[in-house]
Parts: C-alpha cells; sequence; structure tokens
C-alpha cells in the first residue's frame, strides 16, 4: 500500500462514515413529521409533501454518496483488498458507538425492572 492508497482509504472512510448519520437523519424527519404537533414546534412549510420530497432527495444523495464512497480509485492495484479495508475501518470506527448504545440501553432496561 502506498501513501497515496492509505490517503484515499481515509478519505473513503471518512465519507462514508460521515453519511450514516444523514440516513437516520433523513429518515427521522419522515417519520417525525407524522407525529402530531404541539405548541412548541415549527412546522416546514409545505406540509407533508415537502418534507417527504425533501427527505427523499436527502436519503438518495447520501446513498450515492456511500455507494461512490466503496469504489476503490481506479489507480488501485488491488481493488477488492481496497474494499474490505474501507468496511473493516468502517465498522472499526462504528462498532464501539453501536456496542455502547446497546450496553447503555441494556442497563436502562435493567435499572427499569428493579
Amino acid at each position: 500500500s502506498s501513501v497515496k492508497s492509505a490517503y484515499n482509504l481515509l478519505v473513503s472512510g471518512t465519507v462514508l462514515t460521515t453519511m450514516i448519520p444523514f440516513f437516520f437523519l433523513f429518515a427521522s424527519a419522515i417519520k417525525l413529521y407524522a407525529e402530531p404537533s404541539n405548541l412548541e414546534m415549527v412546522r416546514i412549510p409545505g406540509g407533508r409533501v415537502t418534507v417527504v420530497t425533501a427527505a427523499v432527495i436527502g436519503l438518495a444523495t447520501t446513498l450515492i454518496a456511500a455507494v461512490l464512497a466503496v469504489f476503490p480509485a481506479d489507480d488501485d492495484p488491488n481493488k477488492p483488498l481496497a474494499v474490505i479495508k474501507l468496511l473493516v475501518l468502517t465498522v472499526l470506527v462504528i462498532g464501539p458507538g453501536i456496542a455502547i448504545y446497546f450496553a447503555g440501553r441494556r442497563r436502562a432496561l435493567q435499572t427499569a425492572r428493579e
């Protein structure tokens, strides 16, 4: 692996890792807009059609960016290895956060049962 391929791996990993929260952001916009509003909420002008349209465009853009980030550079000598390294890097970055979330959730459920 050269310095250039390591740099490409880090850039692609950063793009892929930062796209994941946007999936949740746009999906939650659709779900939350369906809930009844209260006085403290600010509704987006245009109604449900505007929110769903914007969220679908955001989800599509995020998905395209994430898929394109997985493709290795043209000059990478071992493309399958580059993809595997990228996916492993992404799991290593996101995995601890997921583990901490589920550990905290399990602890909260145990505390609530007591």
